[in-house]
């Protein structure tokens, strides 16, 4: 129910003389945003504001307006019969809103300006003590309300956002976080640990930008999101585990107060860039008319060339590498108590599949043991691909979602990705496929069995974190500062692969990558068989320190300690929840 026009005067003049931050919202009027430093005396410069749909205004292009804007005082000097009428509103400091709807200026009813809460607050206790109880007894009564000017006015504004906008003006009120709640469901396709990190990664334009309808994001506005994103605490994920229930804005009030280091406009680039890729969505689906974060990012220019931002292993770090006593004995060493507490099957072959393999670390985690295949000459090799059985694991966990199920617990960087590799001589000699048969004997249908798996990042998560922190880290004392971690071992693997010259395309069906441009390459040429491409690989040579072969027996005795250890450290986490 409305208020009185008395009171609703009463309550204005209360508020400006208490110089009250103004504000109300623009429902689609016409004009068009001019910087500050562009207008004389806070008015355009031109001397008048007379235009047509299409022109433009000090170069900006005429179109709907949405959203909060601020109001000037000053204009509250037009009021007259409880309207006041402006051209002029303000989005901050630096920008103002020059608006023509359809007629210079627009009539605005002064009951839909708004105030801060605690300044409405304030407000109310002012005027509840000067209410006598005549005027409380009118506060129940209706206002009257001529709506036949508005009614036209709305009319002529809503064909104009019909004629410069189509279907996307249907749009442009809703917020943000509804338009990504849509935009989070088309995305089916999408593993786990990808929708998590651009549903984290847009959460932080909403909230740093209070969640702005999508009609009032412009370039300007990306702008402003950059300025904040580079006051945010550098390691943002870790800092808001550590100070939980702070906004964002406190969080960057912190790093500056606190002196911590903060986004650097590499890292603000990819937060544009997810963001961004939503509004590509958002153009394509009638919610936007255009990206506005589209080349938006802070300009940067890489001091580092990129085969150098992660090194391979040189034959020095190779040597440390497969030093470890499990690699000289074959197997791991019993403690005291004549279990295997200190090896698991994986630390012996995991590090050599990725240095004969070149294969990423959850492509080989994720194996299973009909992925280890021989031809009918005997070559054996490696499928790549994406059929899997579902999830085992000791914690009998289920998929959490259609996404989490989506081909299974298998997921490959790309298409290209699908592949074979023949096992080099070494992996055969050193007893990969007898290992392969003792698993099997076991009724394991894994490779590696012990690995656990992890909703997000499926099971190289934890075989990464043994390797990058635990081994090369605090055993080995490799120095972590990304540029030597799992991954070298495809590095190291391909620059072999390329002094031997191998031809582009064998190269390419190796690692998995798009085996050429165009539609010989990438559709007509089918890739080599396992006993083609063997040849090419039994020539990569590695210099490495002697490695015994891998004592199935007791590795299989490593894999139950292994397994036993992991039930009871998921039965003590049941317990604790």
């Amino acid at each position: 129910m409305g208020l009185p026009d008395a009171y609703v005067e009463t309550m204005l003049r209360e508020a400006m003389a208490r110089r009250s931050a103004l504000r109300l919202v623009a429902t689609g009027w016409l004009g068009a945003e001019v910087p500050r430093d562009e207008l004389v005396n806070d008015q355009p410069a031109s001397k008048t504001l007379v235009l047509d749909v299409g022109e433009t205004l000090h170069g900006r292009s005429l179109g709907p307006v949405f959203g909060p804007l601020h109001l000037r005082l000053n204009s509250l000097a037009f009021i007259e019969e409880g309207q006041f009428s402006d051209c002029m509103f303000f989005r901050d400091s630096t920008r103002r809103v020059a608006v023509v709807a359809p007629f210079p200026g627009v009539t605005v009813p002064v009951a839909s300006l708004m105030i801060d809460k605690a300044e409405a607050e304030a407000i109310r206790v002012v005027l509840a003590a000067k209410l006598t109880p005549a005027s409380k007894a009118t506060s129940s009564m209706s206002p009257t309300n001529d709506v036949s000017n508005g009614a036209l006015v709305s009319t002529i504004t809503d064909a104009i956002r019909r004629t410069v906008m189509g279907p996307a003006h249907k749009h442009l009120g809703t917020r943000t976080s509804a338009m990504l709640e849509v935009f989070y469901s088309k995305k089916t396709k999408w593993a786990p640990s990808t929708r998590e990190q651009n549903m984290r990664m847009c959460a932080v334009f909403v909230e740093l930008m209070d969640d702005p309808v999508v009609g009032a994001i412009d370039r300007d506005m990306i702008f402003e999101f950059t300025r904040k994103l580079l006051r945010l605490p550098q390691d943002l994920r870790n800092v808001r585990t550590k100070h939980p229930g702070l906004s964002l804005k406190k969080l960057s009030e912190l790093a500056e107060k606190e002196g911590w280091p903060t986004q650097n406009e590499a890292r603000a680039a990819r937060y544009i860039a997810k963001i961004g890729e939503a509004f590509v969505w958002a153009t394509k689906n009638d919610y936007m008319l255009k990206n506005p974060a589209a080349n938006a990012a802070p300009e940067q220019v890489s001091a580092v060339r990129g085969q150098d931002k992660r090194e391979l292993f040189g034959e020095d770090v190779l040597g440390q590498i497969f030093s470890a006593d499990w690699f000289s004995r074959g197997g791991g060493e019993k403690t005291t108590r004549g279990v295997y507490h200190y090896f698991q099957p994986f630390y012996y072959w995991i590090p050599l599949l990725g240095l004969y393999t070149g294969a990423r670390i959850n492509e080989l985690s994720q194996l299973y043991l009909k992925d280890l295949v021989q031809t009918k000459n005997g070559t054996w090799y490696i499928d790549f691909n994406l059929e899997g059985e579902g999830k085992i694991d000791a914690d009998g966990g289920q998929p959490q979602s259609k996404a989490d199920n989506r081909a299974n617990d298998k997921r490959l960087k790309t298409v290209a990705a699908r592949r074979i590799i023949p096992l080099h001589p070494a992996l055969t000699t050193l007893g990969l496929p007898e290992y392969a048969k003792s698993l099997s004997a076991l009724g394991e249908q894994r490779l590696f069995p012990e690995l656990k798996h992890d909703r997000l990042k499926g099971y190289g998560k934890y075989a990464g974190q043994w390797f990058n922190e635990r081994y090369l880290g605090r055993q080995l004392k490799i120095t972590r500062d990304s540029t030597q971690t799992f991954h070298s071992f495809r590095h190291t693997f391909l620059t072999a692969c390329d002094r031997l010259e191998m031809t582009d395309r064998i190269r390419n069906e190796i690692a998995g990558h798009v085996r050429g441009e165009g539609q010989g390459p990438t559709v007509y040429i089918k890739d080599r068989n396992a006993d083609l491409l063997a040849p090419h690989v039994a020539q990569l040579v590695f210099a490495l320190p002697h490695i015994a072969p891998f004592d199935c027996a007791e590795g299989i005795k490593a894999l139950v300690d292994a397994k036993s250890r992991k039930a009871k450290a998921v039965a003590q986490k049941r317990r604790h929840q």
